[in-house]
């Protein structure tokens, strides 16, 4: 773990995983999460509320791990994520001086996190 080479070794790895993001490993109850799915999010801000509902997410699995940094004694990591395509869809309850429900969906080309 110490090792100049770790960053590189768990960079690596991760990005070999990526088969299993859609699939999981079973045999290790380990679920998939290509698409990755919550019933619900919610925010709250001054002057507004927002629910989001029904989220699905997916693209994860042709994403890729673009540099890895661990520092161990600090208790951080820092990375930077590439995604060809990411989506994200569900559905909307907002709160702002009235109420307005619908269904919305974004879609993220060339996005690196």
């Amino acid at each position: 773990m110490f090792t100049p080479q770790f960053d590189d070794c768990i960079k690596d790895a991760i990005n070999s995983a990526r088969p299993f993001f859609t699939t999981g490993v079973p045999e290790y109850s380990i679920p998939p999460f290509d698409p990755w799915y919550a019933d619900e999010v919610n925010q709250v801000r001054s002057g507004y509320k927002l629910k989001l509902k029904h989220v699905k997410e997916a693209g994860w699995q042709q994403s890729t791990i673009t540099k890895f940094r661990a520092n161990l004694e600090a208790g951080y990591i820092k990375f930077s994520q590439f995604f060809p395509e990411k989506y994200l869809e569900g559905e909307y309850i907002t709160e702002a001086g009235g109420t307005t429900k619908g269904v919305w969906n974004m879609t993220l080309c060339k996005y690196l996190l």
